[in-house]
């Protein structure tokens, strides 16, 4: 079943509720293919959050995890759980075999209303009661995009420009969860998110809600989000020192400038929004390279 939330600044939120279990790598991407709506189309949409977590973030041994090459689903991983007699492992893979594969998954998009799919999307879930849509569609994926291991940073900083964030939540997700665990070099993560107005808060809301309740995070975390068209001055309050709201458009040089003054360790800088955010962004970070602020 796939539920369908038209949400405040023209998108809607879009979750896949699979009968099992997959794995799924920060950063991926799925196909989205809704009969229902336009019947031999399909698009590609980042993987803005997943439940549970252990989908994206499985217990894992610490250094194959910071590398990323560890598997706990792998059959030899699971027998390797130390202080298990023979028999204990024989029946904790089993186990995991059995049931893990079992274990449905709930997958979310977010998806902006444009022209064509997408418009149609939205405004067939606005004219539901509680503007949600209930109906069926696919997904082909995960595909993961290549990103490196962000774990093996100090300092990660995450550019997003409105629907970008679903590029990144999971990344914060995961890396605050590994860090919790021991796993990864990260020190300090910058969360910096440009969009045209407050409503486009309630895209991620409760998301990041669930973030904002991680162990670690006060300390590791830091969200900055940069509203270009507030409808009044009074929308832009900054709930906590890590967490602050701004008017304006974000000047990437300024943030990176502002970033590298403090970095921990190597950096690594990810952007995902519009184009020409992006290319800003890339300038800011060719510049500060040229520097040597890396």
């Amino acid at each position: 079943m796939v539920v369908i939330k038209a949400l405040p600044g023209e998108a809607c939120r879009v979750t896949f509720h699979l009968p099992h279990r997959i794995n799924v790598k920060p950063g991926s991407h799925v196909y989205a293919f809704f009969p229902t709506i336009a019947l031999w189309m399909s698009h590609p949409f980042s993987v803005a959050w997943v439940d549970p977590s252990t989908c994206v973030t499985p217990s894992s041994h610490p250094t194959a995890a910071w590398m990323e090459t560890y598997n706990p689903y792998d059959r030899k991983n699971l027998n390797d759980k130390l202080g298990l007699s023979d028999l204990e492992k024989q029946d904790f893979m089993i186990n995991e075999l059995r049931h893990g594969s079992k274990q449905k998954t709930s997958l979310s998009l977010v998806i902006a209303a444009r022209t064509g799919m997408t418009r149609k999307l939205y405004n067939k879930a606005l004219k539901c009661p509680n503007n949600t849509l209930r109906t069926y569609g696919f997904i082909e994926g995960p595909y993961n995009s290549g990103t490196c291991a962000m774990g093996s940073y100090g300092t990660v900083i995450l550019f997003s420009g409105g629907a970008g964030i679903t590029h990144h939540m999971l990344h914060v997700r995961d890396l605050l969860l590994r860090a919790e665990e021991g796993c990864v070099a990260t020190q300090r993560i910058y969360l910096i998110w440009s969009i045209r107005s407050t409503e486009a808060l309630n895209w991620v809301r409760e998301w990041m809600d669930a973030i904002l309740q991680l162990p670690n995070r006060r300390q590791l975390l830091i969200i900055k989000l940069f509203i270009s068209k507030p409808k009044t001055q009074h929308e832009i309050k900054s709930p906590s020192e890590t967490v602050q709201m701004f008017p304006g458009r974000c000047r990437p040089s300024v943030v990176l400038e502002e970033a590298l003054l403090t970095r921990v360790g190597a950096t690594i800088v990810s952007v995902c929004g519009p184009g020409a955010f992006t290319d800003e962004v890339r300038a800011a970070t060719r510049e500060c390279m040229g520097r040597e602020a890396f």
